[in-house]
């Protein structure tokens, strides 16, 4: 037999080896232990087709969804945004315009226009927007958005009474609280930028009394008030919410704050000082608020230029026993200035034992120390505030310069190899240290 020839059953003649395969195979096809070339074709492209074919994101039977929504309600915002999504993630904005384009040039709508504005108004091209939705008016008048989207359009455009009027259609064709809510604001700020305070005042009874338990729009009104000189007005309506917020001390403040700065604006300070003071009570010692209080407080006096009377004052009302940082911070600096260095020194020095992290009080110690002579004293505090704020290299390095400029050049050059080791890898500080390197004439400690 030659070699690579198959191999015969015994027995079995060669004439019918072949017949016998095929009545084999037939068998174990009929069994369903193999499958028939006419069934395994196709379960061979099917499975090339499960790695191949992918399903296109571009989901055809949700896009006509989101259309009939917009059919139905064209400023449904959130199918808009979702469509825009689709198309400009899969397809382009660009597309879908002209999908809808074609639709009103067929089929002529009011929501048609209305979601071609949008579309336009989403990609920048306002002018185009503008002339769909005034299209979308002149086929139906009575859509409450359509007014206020092109109220929208000409108010940011300048045309404050076409912009009115339209916000005023848009009122009177609102079907809920909200869109008059809405409408009445936009109505409201209108008037306050004409200036014309009874028609503001107008809009916004109305909207008040349609959510009278929003504090936030009374006070917003009542600030627009004070903006334009009306205080009286404004304290009015100050008072009013304060009242509702017995229960919250932080935003009752607010609200006595406000008051002060009407008064200010009245010209009656010693009243404004007197509502600042009646905060200062009522958030209590050490409160973050009283600082910005007290701020008031001493700019009133410093206007009237009345800062002495503030100082003894404020002594009384701060007994030393009871004194904090803040409280020795505050008088040192109207001791300061008003010419009172030496009392400032020892109120700077008693706010930094309180608080000696507090840099700025630290800065301004040094600085009128410096002022008055004593710059013993202020390298002393230097070294101080170094010991305290140890990552601060401010001070380390003006000491440095300090230590120079006094003929000191040994604790000089210390202090500056300090600040190199501890300040390695900050770039902004080895450049000002190499700056006093070349200052100190010492090129090759600055080029290093």
């Amino acid at each position: 037999m030659m070699k690579g020839s198959a191999r015969r059953p015994a027995g079995i003649p060669p004439s019918q080896s072949l017949p016998l395969r095929k009545l084999l195979l037939s068998t174990l096809i009929s069994l369903g232990f193999l499958a028939g070339p006419s069934l395994l074709a196709p379960r061979l492209a099917a499975a090339q087709d499960d790695w191949t074919v992918r399903r296109d994101p571009f989901d055809k039977g949700l896009i006509t969804r989101y259309k009939r929504m917009l059919a139905q309600n064209p400023s449904d915002s959130g199918s808009l945004g979702k469509l825009m999504g689709m198309y400009r993630r899969y397809r382009s904005v660009g597309l879908l315009i002209r999908e809808y384009q074609g639709d009103q040039d067929k089929h002529p709508s009011f929501s048609n226009l209305m979601v071609l504005g949008y579309l336009q108004q989403a990609e920048g091209q306002v002018d185009v927007a503008r002339g769909f939705f005034e299209q979308a008016i002149a086929m139906d008048g009575k859509d409450a958005a359509a007014h206020t989207v092109l109220g929208k359009i000409l108010r940011d455009a300048g045309q404050s009474v076409q912009a009115a009027q339209h916000f005023q259609e848009a009122l009177r064709f609102a079907r809920n609280k909200q869109d008059k809510m809405n409408s009445l604001r936009a109505l409201a700020d209108l008037a306050m930028a004409a200036n014309d305070i009874d028609a503001a005042a107008g809009f916004f009874k109305t909207y008040i009394e349609l959510d009278p338990g929003n504090l936030q729009t009374r006070l917003e009104f009542a600030d627009a008030l004070a903006q334009h000189k009306k205080y009286s007005e404004a304290i009015v309506i100050f008072k009013e919410a304060e009242q509702k917020l017995r229960s919250d001390p932080g935003q009752r403040v607010e609200v006595i704050s406000r008051i002060a700065a009407a008064l200010e604006g009245q010209g009656k300070d010693m009243e404004a000082v007197a509502e600042y003071e009646r905060g200062i009570k009522l958030v209590g010692h050490g409160y973050y608020a009283v600082k910005e209080l007290t701020t008031h407080i001493v700019d009133i006096y410093r206007r009237r230029q009345e800062l002495a009377q503030l100082t003894t004052k404020l002594e009384k009302t701060w007994p030393v026993s009871s004194r904090g940082h803040f409280e020795w911070d505050t008088l040192a600096r109207i001791y300061e200035e008003t010419g009172l260095a030496d009392k400032a020194i020892d109120a700077y020095r008693k706010a930094t034992k309180k608080s000696p992290y507090e840099l700025d009080t630290q800065r301004r110690l040094i600085v009128l120390l410096e002022n008055s002579g004593l710059e013993k004293d202020a390298l002393k505090q230097y070294e101080a505030v170094i010991r305290v704020a140890p990552g601060e290299p401010r001070f380390q390095l003006e000491l440095a310069k300090r230590y120079w400029k006094n003929g000191d050049t040994s604790k000089a050059l210390a202090m500056a190899k300090k600040v190199e080791a501890r300040f390695s890898g900050d770039a902004g500080v080895l450049s000002a240290l190499a700056d006093l390197y070349t200052a100190w004439n010492k090129p090759d400690q600055a080029l290093d």
